[in-house]
C-alpha cells in the first residue's frame, strides 16, 4: 500500500480532500489515533488511509499557498502604494496652500511627487510579474514531479507495518513536507501584517492630519463654529483611528 498525490493539473482540491481540510486537520486526526492505540483500541485501515488522505490534502493546499501568497503580498504594496500616493498628495496640496508658494513651483513638487510614485509602481509590477512567473514554473515543475499521478516523496510500503509504525511514519512525513511549508506561509503572512499596520499607520496619520487644520483654526479665530467643526474633526480622527487599530488587530490575529 503507498500513499500518493494527484494534482489533478489543477489547484482545486477534490471534494473529499477539500471536506478533509475543513472539518479536521491532520495534526489533530493523529492525535486522536495515537490516543487510541494508547489506549489498546484498534485502529481501523479505514482511518489510516483516512489519515494518509488528510496528509496529502494539506501538502497540496500549503504547496499552492506558498505559491500564490508572494503574488498576494505583491499585489497589496501596489494597492497600499496607490492609496498613499493619493493621501501623499492631498496632504502636499494643503502643506503648499498653507506655504503659499507659486503656483509652478507647486507644480514642480507635484512632479516630482508623481515621477517618484511611478517609479516605484513601475518596480513593484515589475517585481510581481517576476514573482508570478516565478511561481507558476514552480506549480508547473510540482506537476511535473508526480509522475503517474503518484508523489514519491510521499510512498511507504506498509505491509507488516503496525498502526502505531504506520502513525510515525506519517507524522514524520507531515514534519519533513508540511510543516517547513507552514513555516513559510506564517512567514509570508507576518509580512502582510506589517504592510497592513503600515497602512493604518498612514490613514491615521492622514485623519489626524485632517483634524489638525479646524482645530488651528479654531484655536486662532476662537469662534463657536470653527470650535464645533474641530470638535466634529478631531471626532472623526478618533472614530479613524479606531476602526484601523480593531482592523489591523483582527488581521493580525488571523
Amino acid at each position: 500500500m503507498t500513499i500518493a498525490i494527484s494534482l489533478h493539473q489543477s489547484k482545486e482540491l477534490s471534494p473529499k480532500e477539500e471536506d478533509l481540510r475543513i472539518y479536521y486537520t491532520f495534526t489533530y486526526f493523529h492525535s486522536e489515533l495515537s490516543r487510541e492505540i494508547q489506549e489498546g483500541l484498534k485502529v481501523g485501515e479505514k482511518e489510516i488511509n483516512m489519515l494518509k488522505k488528510k496528509l496529502t490534502a494539506e501538502w497540496k493546499w500549503k504547496q499552492y499557498e506558498v505559491c500564490d501568497k508572494p503574488v498576494e503580498n505583491c499585489t497589496f504594496k501596489l494597492q497600499l502604494t496607490f492609496i498613499t500616493m493619493l493621501l501623499c498628495a492631498v496632504v502636499s496640496k494643503d502643506i503648499l496652500d498653507m506655504a503659499r508658494l507659486d503656483f509652478w513651483i507647486q507644480c514642480c513638487i507635484f512632479g516630482i511627487e508623481s515621477v517618484l510614485f511611478l517609479v516605484i509602481v513601475q518596480q513593484l509590477w515589475c517585481q510581481r510579474r517576476q514573482i508570478k512567473s516565478e511561481c507558476d514554473s514552480e506549480k508547473k515543475m510540482l506537476e511535473e514531479d508526480i509522475e503517474n499521478g503518484c508523489n514519491t516523496r510521499f510512498c511507504f510500503d506498509s505491509h507488516n507495518k503496525s498502526d502505531k509504525e504506520q502513525l510515525m511514519i506519517l507524522e514524520n512525513l507531515y514534519s519533513q513536507e508540511v510543516e517547513p511549508l507552514n513555516e513559510k506561509i506564517q512567514l509570508l503572512r507576518n509580512q502582510e501584517s506589517c504592510w497592513v499596520m503600515f497602512l493604518a499607520s498612514v490613514i491615521i496619520f492622514f485623519c489626524w492630519f485632517c483634524a489638525a487644520q479646524p482645530v488651528m483654526k479654531a484655536l486662532t479665530t476662537g469662534s463657536n463654529e470653527d470650535i464645533k467643526l474641530a470638535g466634529r474633526s478631531v471626532a472623526i480622527a478618533v472614530w479613524g483611528t479606531f476602526h484601523m487599530s480593531v482592523i489591523t488587530w483582527i488581521g493580525n490575529r488571523q
